[in-house]
């Protein structure tokens, strides 16, 4: 069984979780169009010391699919930039509030 943390390096990581109503909320303002939106919850079941148990031979395939490094162009990402600027400022809205709630962890990186 491997169990790990969301921490450096695999910060960036949004897993996949099975969990109770106990872990914190994912936040709704975040839009998968301006990507990074299951990150601030990630964040914060780390700065809460959240371990994850690795499920053997699990996956999951969502849309848009299995990302490909040709699969968008330049024209094609254009229609999210937006989206990104929105949940830019969101996104630090939020992690300035669970620093305020819970204090920092270097290991916990945004």
């Amino acid at each position: 069984m491997l169990v790990v943390r969301r921490e450096f390096p695999y910060h960036r990581w949004e897993p996949v979780y099975i969990g109770t109503n106990k872990e914190p909320l994912y936040s709704e303002l975040l839009t998968w169009e301006g990507q990074q939106d299951k990150m601030t919850q990630m964040n914060e079941m780390c700065l809460m010391g959240y371990r994850f148990v690795i499920l053997d031979g699990a996956f999951l395939v969502h849309v848009p699919g299995i990302k490909r490094k040709t699969d968008l162009s330049l024209d094609l990402a254009a229609w999210r930039r937006p989206h990104e600027r929105h949940n830019i400022e969101v996104y630090h809205s939020i992690t300035r509030r669970m620093i305020h709630k819970y204090g920092t962890n270097t290991r916990c990186k945004i």
